[in-house]
């Protein structure tokens, strides 16, 4: 009998271990700031940088409020063409994170607007972006080599945005907790990037951009602010982006522009798709109560069910 209970003593206290540290692996994933590889960042410096992004950029980057803005850059016909976050980090030097798919196009864009400014334009290479979720923050400490730690300035919703030097060693991009961070963003209403804003495809006000702090609409002029200065006096915003969630989890993608539709009627269109949730852009006068429209995948119609995201205004 003794020998019985010293094996199971032993074995429990084994068990109790495995446990233990199965939990402390558990929690330390869960803390880890997520690596995002689909974001760069590109360096404007020079004496005239503020007011040079200041004609070309939905925000008013000459009196910044804080250190992280957001903010857009238009066409002449007011679409937007980047997303983008602007880090200030001194009286001469402003970051700016956009997506890596657009960091050519970008660099470009800006280049023809320079003329006689005292700028300089150049691709970041040493800097990678991540970030922190909120249920990801509880007994995080701050790494040696953070350079920033700021909360997102979009909403609060999305946690922190760090920058961390990238020769420091670093993990490899964990594509499990990359899902997570698109998931959380999903559901939360937020769209970012080219593949879910296309250049050229989507308004500001169709994706939120006054909602989400990225508009100021006191500052002078800037490239394609007459169409938006135009919404936004008349009060008057037909379209928006919000969250869906699906009945059914869909095996393959779904391209951008797929029809949402409502009692057989388009009221909108998917922008991005992720295990069962997505985005879309919907018409808000036909959107019931209920909040149910349908997404046809290969002729049969899933049920979706929209939802207004916490963030919003309470009178939205």
């Amino acid at each position: 009998v003794w020998l019985k209970m010293n094996i199971l003593a032993k074995v429990s206290f084994r068990y109790r271990g495995c446990c233990m540290q199965l939990l402390h692996n558990i929690t330390s994933e869960n803390h880890r700031p997520i690596k995002l590889c689909h974001r760069q960042l590109i360096e404007v410096k020079g004496p005239d940088k503020s007011n040079f992004l200041q004609g070309l950029v939905t925000a008013d980057v000459v009196t910044p409020t804080r250190v992280l803005q957001y903010g857009m850059f238009l066409n002449p016909q007011g679409r937007v063409l980047y997303d983008v976050l602007f880090y200030h980090m001194g009286d001469e030097r402003v970051w700016l994170e956009c997506d890596t798919g657009v960091v050519d196009m970008l660099i470009k864009h800006m280049k023809k607007y320079v003329l006689r400014s005292k700028v300089e334009i150049n691709l970041l290479t040493k800097v990678q972006v991540y970030t922190q979720l909120p249920h990801h923050q509880s007994g995080r400490g701050r790494p040696e080599e953070e350079i920033v730690r700021v909360p997102d300035p979009r909403t609060s919703s999305l946690g922190e945005r760090l920058l961390i030097k990238a020769e420091t060693p670093q993990e490899d991009v964990d594509n499990n907790l990359l899902n997570q961070y698109h998931c959380h963003r999903l559901s939360c209403g937020v769209a970012e990037g080219m593949e879910e804003l296309p250049p050229g495809q989507c308004l500001p006000f169709d994706i939120n951009i006054d909602y989400l702090q990225g508009v100021s609409f006191t500052k002078g002029c800037y490239l394609g602010q007459e169409l938006t200065s135009r919404t936004y006096h008349t009060g008057v915003v037909r379209k928006r982006v919000l969250p869906l969630s699906l009945e059914e989890r869909i095996p393959h993608s779904i391209p951008w522009g797929h029809p949402v539709s409502l009692s057989g009627k388009n009221v909108g269109k998917i922008i991005s798709y992720r295990e069962n949730l997505a985005l879309a852009i919907l018409r808000l006068p036909n959107l019931t109560e209920k909040q149910l429209v349908q997404v046809d995948v290969e002729g049969s119609k899933i049920n979706a069910k929209w939802h207004k995201p916490s963030w919003w205004p309470e009178t939205s």
